[in-house]
């Protein structure tokens, strides 16, 4: 059996109809379980028991568009910003997506208006016309083959409430233009529970089965997106570089036994307070960047002073380091994060959507409440692991 890493982000967004006097902002709590041992296995998908709308809403947009610096800087700040906040002293393990969620919210965004709109576009960087042109060329132009499976998948599911909720059209529209999210009418009962999960599991090829233990009854709209990266690596380790029971050094001081992966490489990664490398995956387009902290830097810190700027040095500083010979000592590990991301938003600027001065006009009308976001949740796995020849 061949294992391969498994990197698995969805991220959920939920509306509910809320009243005007509420006042609620949705705030949730993170919390992070490590999962166990998953066999990367063929995996069959599951069938919905409700209808996918897209096809009522193909694609009309025929303008040709490219990826612009702006959405480039637009990301690496949303990145480092988020990672920044979501990361807590606690020497725990966590793992994140700011690409699902930044394309999450950008789906969100298109149905806001007034201020809702101007706090979203400030926090993620751009106008979101722009926004919706570039992702479109950023996702189509991703690197995908047998041995190194890239996808990334959209969903919008609403209430079927005839007369409570009337999404528009136009809204739909732009998601199928730039998005090509699928499109669900249901019914929001236990039925759309297991076929959002079974959406999930299906886009993740398995490894995470569930985002929703339960539909709220005052839900409306759930915005779904799912990354899915599942690759070989480009030079495969052999039975010597594995050192099996390697006693590894823990945060708090603790230690434990790991498996341990020695590879050599000629990228060599310098900052002011770091040095790293990279290994390439199976095609070159994708590598996974390790950074290790100078002796004496703690990695709380060093991880709350990583920007755009910084991390563009380090990346770049290969260049003047060129003919280095580096071993990379890495141990094979996994881990789950599940976490609520409403207040690490509101810190970014996005205040007004968790409130019932959210305009979302633009998506659908409510005739039983004001609609406002009550949760944005991510879920995420990785595991790093060895490749057999």
């Amino acid at each position: 059996m061949k294992k391969i890493l498994s990197l698995l982000l969805v991220s959920c967004i939920l509306f509910t109809c809320i009243s005007c006097a509420s006042g609620n902002t949705g705030k949730t709590t993170n919390e992070e379980t490590t999962v166990e041992t998953t066999e990367i296995t063929e995996y069959e998908q599951v069938q919905l028991s409700v209808a996918n709308l897209l096809s009522d809403f193909s694609r009309s947009a025929t303008k040709e568009v490219t990826v612009s610096k702006e959405l480039v800087k637009a990301l690496n700040d949303f990145t480092f910003t988020m990672n920044k906040l979501i990361t807590e002293k606690d020497g725990k393990n966590t793992v994140v997506s700011p690409l699902s969620a930044f394309i999450c919210l950008s789906m969100l965004a298109n149905g806001t208006q007034g201020e809702a709109r101007s706090q979203m576009e400030k926090a993620l960087g751009m106008k979101i016309e722009d926004l919706n042109e570039n992702l479109y060329a950023f996702v189509n132009g991703l690197y995908s083959s047998e041995n190194c499976k890239m996808s990334i998948a959209d969903s919008f599911w609403f209430r079927d409430a005839e007369g409570a909720l009337k999404v528009k059209d136009e809204y739909l529209q732009i998601i199928a233009d730039w998005y090509n999210a699928e499109i669900f009418k249901a019914p929001f009962d236990s039925t759309t529970l297991s076929d959002i999960n079974n959406w999930c599991s299906n886009k993740t090829d398995g490894l995470i089965k569930k985002i929703l233990d339960s539909i709220p009854d005052n839900a409306m709209i759930y915005l779904i997106n799912a990354v899915l990266f599942d690759a070989k690596w480009e030079e495969e380790y052999k039975d010597s570089d594995v050192i099996k029971n390697f006693k590894f050094n823990n945060y708090d001081g603790s230690t434990k036994f790991v498996t341990m992966l020695r590879s050599t490489g000629r990228v060599y990664l310098t900052g002011s307070d770091c040095i790293g490398t990279r290994k390439d995956y199976d095609g070159g387009k994708y590598s996974l960047v390790t950074l290790l902290p100078s002796k004496g830097v703690d990695i709380y810190n060093f991880i709350s002073s990583l920007d755009a700027d910084k991390w563009s040095s380090i990346w770049s500083s290969n260049s003047k380091n060129y003919g280095y010979e580096v071993n990379l000592m890495m141990p094979e590990f996994k881990t789950e994060t599940e976490m609520g991301l409403n207040e690490v938003l509101q810190t970014m600027g996005m205040v007004d959507i968790f409130t019932p001065k959210a305009d979302f006009s633009g998506m659908a009308d409510c005739a039983i409440g004001d609609l406002a976001v009550s949760n944005v949740k991510q879920k995420a796995y990785i595991e790093v692991t060895i490749n057999f020849k």
